[in-house]
Protein backbone atom coordinates (compact mmCIF):
# COMPACT_ATOMS: atom_id res chain seq x y z
CA UNK A 1 0.00 0.00 0.00
CA UNK A 2 1.26 3.30 -1.11
CA UNK A 3 1.16 6.25 1.13
CA UNK A 4 1.24 9.96 0.18
CA UNK A 5 3.89 12.24 2.00
CA UNK A 6 2.57 13.90 4.39
CA UNK A 7 0.62 11.16 5.67
CA UNK A 8 4.05 8.92 6.14
CA UNK A 9 5.36 12.28 7.87
CA UNK A 10 2.06 12.20 9.80
CA UNK A 11 2.72 8.25 11.00
CA UNK A 12 6.45 8.49 11.80
CA UNK A 13 5.24 11.59 14.21
CA UNK A 14 2.69 9.75 15.74
CA UNK A 15 4.85 6.47 16.37
CA UNK A 16 7.62 8.22 17.73
CA UNK A 17 5.25 10.55 20.15
CA UNK A 18 3.73 6.80 21.26
CA UNK A 19 7.03 5.37 21.28
CA UNK A 20 8.38 8.46 23.87
CA UNK A 21 5.12 8.08 26.26
CA UNK A 22 5.81 4.04 26.46
CA UNK A 23 9.31 4.49 27.12
CA UNK A 24 9.32 7.44 29.67
CA UNK A 25 6.14 5.59 31.47
CA UNK A 26 7.09 2.07 32.03
CA UNK A 27 10.95 2.35 30.74
CA UNK A 28 13.18 5.14 31.56
CA UNK A 29 11.73 6.25 35.22
CA UNK A 30 8.25 4.64 36.16
CA UNK A 31 7.46 7.74 38.47
CA UNK A 32 6.16 9.60 35.30
CA UNK A 33 1.89 9.17 35.43
CA UNK A 34 0.32 9.09 32.02
CA UNK A 35 0.34 12.89 32.04
CA UNK A 36 3.96 13.57 32.31
CA UNK A 37 4.94 11.10 30.17
CA UNK A 38 2.18 12.35 27.52
CA UNK A 39 3.50 15.97 28.22
CA UNK A 40 7.43 15.05 27.95
CA UNK A 41 6.92 13.04 24.73
CA UNK A 42 4.95 16.19 23.31
CA UNK A 43 8.23 17.81 23.75
CA UNK A 44 10.60 15.27 22.67
CA UNK A 45 9.47 13.94 19.19
CA UNK A 46 9.58 16.85 17.47
CA UNK A 47 13.13 17.16 18.79
CA UNK A 48 13.89 13.60 17.98
CA UNK A 49 12.50 13.61 14.59
CA UNK A 50 14.66 17.12 13.95
CA UNK A 51 17.68 15.17 14.75
CA UNK A 52 16.28 11.82 12.54
CA UNK A 53 16.06 14.55 9.76
CA UNK A 54 19.47 16.33 9.87
CA UNK A 55 20.92 12.90 9.94
CA UNK A 56 19.52 12.02 7.00
CA UNK A 57 20.53 15.29 5.27
CA UNK A 58 24.35 15.17 6.76
CA UNK A 59 24.52 11.48 5.18
CA UNK A 60 23.09 12.38 1.59
CA UNK A 61 25.43 15.57 1.67
CA UNK A 62 28.55 12.89 2.66
CA UNK A 63 26.95 10.94 0.06
CA UNK A 64 27.27 13.63 -2.67
CA UNK A 65 30.58 15.18 -1.64
CA UNK A 66 32.34 11.47 -1.67
CA UNK A 67 30.60 11.15 -4.82
CA UNK A 68 32.40 14.48 -6.61
CA UNK A 69 35.54 13.45 -5.09
CA UNK A 70 35.62 10.22 -6.40
CA UNK A 71 34.46 11.30 -9.90
CA UNK A 72 37.32 14.46 -9.64
CA UNK A 73 40.56 12.12 -8.83
CA UNK A 74 39.99 8.94 -10.81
Amino acid sequence: MTHSKPLKYALVALAVYVAGVLYLRFGADPSHGWPGAMGLSLLCAPFVLLLGWVRERMLSKAQRLGRQYRDKHE
